[in-house]
């Protein structure tokens, strides 16, 4: 990993987060164990974004280039994260390359049959997968294969992982910015 996204204690589920900028493992060298807060199904506002906006918000745009704000993915909930993955399907999806992601993603995921698919959902920048299992090491393992794909690698410019563990079963979330040649870059 290029950048372990910083972590905090709360004080009731184990987390982890990383940030990737190219497909390298993801093991626990690369991520810090935190407490994550309890999983809330209201549409209070989290920095700036509420669940019922979409991921595309964290996207920015910076005179070099675009900026993926994981400082706000860092403080959702295993219910938050889910219904912004769900939201990218209200998004677009026209272009080839998402297309192409989408399915490169369902056909790695479908070779991981120790995990669950809870949502995969692409627009016309971003692909985000939620996966579940009660073994981290499967959570793990399936987030692996994902950035060590070298198609997925040459499709994505990079992204956010995440794994938070809820009530004994692991949760792991991919977020990965469809490359369209523009500089790429994390916040």
């Amino acid at each position: 990993m290029h950048h372990v996204a910083s972590t905090t204690e709360q004080d009731s589920n184990e987390e982890s987060t990383a940030v990737v900028t190219n497909s390298t493992d993801l093991n626990d060298a690369d991520v810090e164990s935190q407490r994550a807060p309890p999983p809330s199904q209201s549409d209070a506002e989290i920095d700036g974004l509420t669940v019922n906006q979409s991921l595309h918000t964290l996207l920015t745009e910076s005179g070099k280039g675009r900026v993926l704000e994981t400082e706000t993915l860092d403080e959702l909930s295993v219910v938050e994260l889910q219904q912004q993955v769900d939201a990218l399907a209200q998004s677009q999806e026209s272009t080839e390359q998402a297309g192409t992601v989408r399915l490169r993603l369902a056909t790695l995921l479908s070779n991981q049959a120790q995990v669950y698919t809870n949502a995969l959902q692409c627009s016309d920048e971003l692909c985000a997968v939620m996966i579940s299992d009660l073994s981290r090491e499967h959570v793990s393992a399936a987030l692996n294969e994902l950035t060590r794909d070298e198609m997925l690698s040459n499709a994505t410019s990079g992204g956010y992982l995440r794994i938070v563990e809820q009530e004994g079963t692991y949760y792991g979330v991919f977020v990965g910015v469809i490359d369209d040649g523009r500089t790429f870059g994390i916040r």
